[in-house]
């Protein structure tokens, strides 16, 4: 039976805790790999105050690793190249597709900007225009 202690309010009482797994549920949970990267860059910031790379963060958290962790965390940090780089592309193409609907788009407010200038009426036709224009580059378009 786990131990019992009192509430804050001096009531009710409630079961402790047995286990640390059921103190730590709710915690994020932080990667060895990550962890030494993180105090791989605390080192480095305090040691080289002048600068240092990216792969000099990585290359001291891998060698803090122990040795048993280093073929996950190097296939890790290989995977994660490779993630980086198919986002790029993705990214890269969805802006080129994206370019001509900007282009339209810019002219369009253009065209709005000018009517508020001169005091012109804003046509439906013009409003409707900027909606789906922008709606289109939101993903949303109708």
């Amino acid at each position: 039976m786990p131990d019992i202690i009192p509430s804050a309010s001096g009531g009710e009482q409630r079961p402790t805790p047995d286990t640390f797994d059921q103190l730590t549920v709710d915690l994020p949970r932080v990667a060895p790999f990550r962890a030494m990267f993180l105090e791989a860059l605390e080192t480095l910031l305090r040691d080289r105050p002048r600068g240092f790379s990216a792969a000099d963060i990585g290359w001291l958290a891998w060698q803090s690793l122990p040795e048993s962790l280093h073929d996950e965390a190097m296939e890790r940090f290989f995977y994660r190249e490779w993630l980086e780089l198919e986002n790029k592309d993705k990214a890269m193409a969805r802006f080129e597709r994206e370019q001509s609907t900007r282009t339209k788009l810019s002219a369009v407010l253009d065209d709005y900007e000018t009517c508020l200038v001169l005091d012109t009426e804003v046509t439906p036709d013009l409003v409707a225009a900027m909606a789906t224009l922008a709606r289109t580059l939101l993903g949303g378009a109708r």
